[in-house]
């Protein structure tokens, strides 16, 4: 049977553009074997992306939760991104919510040719986002959120961490939970308040690589 390696986290990084066509956010990605980057977007109405790129190549959308009172985030991700220190761009065709958070979280020891394990999201209104999603050991779960409370955005559940967070008219976050143990991994956000606020997110489990028998490939 083949034996997975567990994903370690390189990278992280954030920005509030505001309300803008285009936007670039500096991330650094480790010259590592089996690496990728994953990036959330979390806003309330306006345009989705036109374009999501790092170090000018596209990225793939992995998971868009469902719209929920104009609450919305996205995950998307590249296997292999060019190592060193590039450009995350995002562009919209015309201007992105002001409430606009941009997550990045790079690692690596990924399953590269079939990285996505599983996806999940919740909507509606809640005082918490929780996901409950399938996940491998040594995997990592990426998340993030949006939801129209005011008071307090509270912070991510046990064993995750953020990346970064809004805590404004409009709140939002984005996390991770690496090191996955569970078939199943509970991950969330707890604390919003004024609780039973409308709120939308998503998750995407990745798988981690082997050690044989269906290794990723290198370049």
């Amino acid at each position: 049977m083949p034996v997975l390696k567990t994903i370690v986290v390189d990278t992280t990084s954030t920005k509030q553009p505001g309300s803008v066509t285009s936007t670039n956010l500096s991330h650094t990605v480790a010259d590592k074997r089996d690496r990728i980057l994953a990036v959330t977007l979390s806003y309330r109405g306006g345009p989705t992306p036109s374009s999501v790129q790092y170090a000018g190549e596209n990225m793939t959308l992995a998971k868009a939760s469902t719209e929920y009172d104009g609450c919305d985030s996205r995950v998307y991700y590249i296997v292999n991104p060019q190592a060193g220190t590039n450009n995350i761009s995002i562009t919209w065709g015309s201007a992105c919510d002001a409430n606009m958070l941009i997550g990045a979280v790079s690692f690596y020891n990924a399953d590269t040719r079939d990285p996505i394990y599983a996806t999940g999201e919740q909507t509606g209104n809640r005082s918490n986002f929780t996901v409950t999603i399938n996940a491998l050991n040594g995997g990592i779960v990426v998340f993030a959120f949006m939801h129209t409370g005011t008071s307090s955005n509270g912070s991510p559940g046990t064993g995750s961490t953020e990346i970064g967070q809004r805590n404004s008219n409009d709140s939002n976050g984005s996390a991770y939970e690496a090191n996955c143990t569970a078939s199943t991994q509970v991950v969330g956000w707890a604390g919003f308040s004024p609780s039973d606020s409308a709120m939308s997110g998503s998750a995407v489990s990745f798988r981690p690589a082997t050690h044989r028998g269906g290794a990723s490939l290198f370049f």
